[in-house]
């Protein structure tokens, strides 16, 4: 089996379900997570980088700083 193979398969399942939380941990550009965004629709994403940048065109809201 393929590494796209369960990241394709966790996707498709976050799209078709509501209520879900994912972390992604130490972001290093957001153009490194921009097609999982756009897939994930249903649930929330928190996202953790030392970079506090970029995150406007995902109408992200940047904390910290």
């Amino acid at each position: 089996m393929r590494l796209e193979e369960p990241a394709e398969w966790a996707l498709t399942w976050l799209g078709c379900h509501p209520g879900w939380l994912a972390v992604l941990d130490n972001v290093t550009d957001p153009a490194h997570i921009a097609a999982l965004l756009d897939r994930t629709g249903k649930g929330r994403v928190l996202v953790t980088s030392r970079l506090g940048q970029g995150w406007h065109r995902f109408e992200a809201r940047v904390l910290g700083g």
